[in-house]
């Protein structure tokens, strides 16, 4: 079953704090976790059955900005087409969900919740800051009609924690058909989410994605 961003959150004792649209300021000066969906409804997925719109503009921009870019295997740039097809094999069309972050006080300096989200608004795709993680969300076409969703951490834990046991949690809720679909069926992440824990990092066998 698909995992609500209620029961996500829920999952590791938090509660949602907030909803924004993508692009619009989050106001949260705190330290804690946060979401990027494809749903503004946090008890169920909206039907479910979300499809990528990802922008061919996007992807192309993205490989002549990264010249050493390759896939595994080849020594030559994707063409984006390639590309595209890359990215749709990691999706979970049944999982509102599509990446999990964190903001906290780790270095190189403290962030907050609104600091990190502004941060990920900032991203220019290719670039190494200032927010590489979940960048494949920047190659979608329909980022306007996403939205961010946030919990805040006063417990104890550190952000980081909390973000590896949301990201535990979503793992075990995939079901055994979504993983089939997968390219790598071991590490059914959000699409966005490229490693967890440390140093466990997808087999999307994109190379060089950064400057």
């Amino acid at each position: 079953m698909p995992m609500s961003i209620r029961e996500l959150f829920r999952g590791v004792g938090l509660n949602v704090a907030g909803i924004a649209g993508y692009g619009s300021p989050v106001r949260e000066g705190r330290p804690g976790v946060y979401v990027v969906a494809n749903t503004a409804d946090v008890d169920t997925c909206a039907g479910c059955g979300f499809q990528p719109t990802l922008s061919m503009d996007r992807i192309a921009e993205w490989i002549r900005r990264v010249p050493a870019m390759h896939l595994a295997g080849s020594p030559q740039q994707p063409a984006p087409e390639a590309l595209r097809m890359r990215l749709l094999e990691f999706w979970l069309p049944d999982e509102p969900v599509l990446y999990i972050g964190k903001a906290g006080t780790t270095a190189p300096s403290y962030r907050s919740i609104k600091d990190r989200v502004a941060d990920l608004y900032d991203h220019v795709l290719g670039d190494r800051r200032p927010h590489r993680g979940g960048h494949w969300l920047k190659t979608l076409g329909d980022l306007d009609r996403k939205f961010i969703f946030w919990g805040v951490v006063t417990d104890g834990r550190s952000p980081d924690q909390v973000e590896s046991e949301m990201l535990a949690h979503f793992v075990s809720g995939v079901s055994p058909n979504s993983k089939a679909a997968l390219r790598d069926r071991l590490r059914p992440f959000p699409w966005a989410d490229l490693e967890h824990p440390k140093g466990n990092r997808k087999n999307h066998g994109i190379l060089n994605q950064t400057l």
